[in-house]
């Protein structure tokens, strides 16, 4: 996958976990666990599609 390809994924992560440090402060637990989760499948896709 070239490093183009790769931006969406990454920017997607980081708003996730951006979101789930927000979520952490306010001491909303499950849903701070919930966004990490989301944000390691947007990582994880891109490992995957980039072999």
């Amino acid at each position: 996958m070239k490093r183009k390809g790769a931006a969406p994924f990454i920017k997607r992560a980081e708003r996730y976990l951006k979101s789930a440090r927000l979520l952490l402060k306010e001491g909303d637990y499950e849903s701070c666990v919930s966004r990490v989760r989301f944000g390691f499948e947007y990582i994880e896709s891109l490992l995957m599609a980039s072999g």
